[in-house]
This record gives structure tokens, C-alpha cells and sequence, in this order.
């Protein structure tokens, strides 16, 4: 979708923007971090990308946040379902996904913490900065969400990838 500069900078003071992302025509909705470029990809997408092969398969964001991983994951799947406890993130996330023409993903207002089997089976779970909030990561990493494949993990405050492994899967 092609905004007008008008348009633009009425979406930018609609919304508290945290994070910025490139729209068609080079411009960026949100605000990047000082001093660095907004890249098309984040490394740690590519990473579950190369390592995973999400061609087609059903990934839960854990952690949304305003959308910006998710309309890069969206690209690359089947279906994205993001999950985000704070409303102003969840309204952020749907702007952006609308913005960026996203149709295969939806946004749901929930608490990680409270995820279970109910919530529907996925092939790859996706963290990005997510697990240092819980009070049980670890129980949410393995005993949450039924996974059909891998749980796809890129998860720290340094932004150290971690992949978990199949046979690391059901324990």
C-alpha cells in the first residue's frame, strides 16, 4: 500500500510506535533504532528461515509485540498467529499487518503464559526477546503448545539464536 506523506505521519501520531519496519516505497512506519538501519529482514527471521523452511507451515509468534517480525515471518509461510498480552501492541500489530498487505496472519490478545493445547497445534514456534518475561520459560517451551515439527526459538536479550533440536522435543 502506497501512502501519501500525509497519511504517513498521521499513522506515526495515531500510534506509540516502539519499533519501525519498511514500507513499499522506502518509507518507515514506526521509529527505528538510533543510529541503525531498518534491515528488510531481521537476521534472527532469516536464521528460523534457513534453519527451518517455513514454507507452508503454521507458526505461533509468541510475543508479538507491534508486528514487525510478523509480517517477516508472514513472507515466508504458510500462516502466522501472533500473540500479544498488551492491546496497544495487538492494535499496532494489525495496523502494520494491514499496511504491509498481510493477509496470512492474524493477531490474538492473550497471555503467553496461558497458552495450552486448546489454542491449536503448529509446526514452529517462534520466541524473539519473549522468554526472559515468563515466570516458566522453560514449561512453556516444552509443555505448552502441541507441536506438529520444531520448535523454532530465537529468544534472548543478546539475541543469541537457539534452535531447539527434534530429539530435545519431548522432554
Amino acid at each position: 500500500m502506497m501512502l501519501t506523506a500525509e497519511q504517513l505521519a498521521e499513522f506515526q501520531q495515531l500510534l506509540p510506535w516502539q519499533d519501525g519496519s519498511r514500507l513499499s516505497g522506502g518509507h518507515v512506519l514506526g521509529r527505528g533504532r538510533k543510529g541503525r538501519d531498518i534491515p528488510a529482514m531481521d537476521w534472527r527471521i532469516q536464521l528460523l528461515v534457513d534453519r527451518l523452511c517455513p514454507r507452508g507451515q503454521r507458526v505461533l509468534e509468541v510475543g508479538n509485540c507491534e508486528g514487525v517480525h510478523t509480517v517477516q515471518l508472514a513472507a515466508h509461510c504458510g500462516s502466522v498467529i501472533g500473540v500479544e498480552v498488551r492491546p496497544r501492541n495487538v492494535v499496532c500489530s494489525l495496523v502494520r499487518l494491514w499496511l504491509h498487505g498481510v493477509a496470512n496472519a492474524q493477531i490474538v490478545l492473550h497471555d503467553v503464559e496461558g497458552l495450552d493445547e486448546e489454542f491449536g497445534h503448529f509446526d514452529i514456534i517462534c520466541h524473539i526477546g519473549v522468554l526472559y518475561h515468563l515466570r516458566h520459560p522453560v514449561e512453556h517451551l516444552f509443555a505448552r503448545v502441541p507441536v506438529e515439527r520444531e520448535r523454532g526459538v530465537v529468544d534472548h536479550q543478546e539475541a543469541v539464536p537457539i534452535l531447539v533440536a527434534e530429539e530435545h522435543r519431548n522432554r
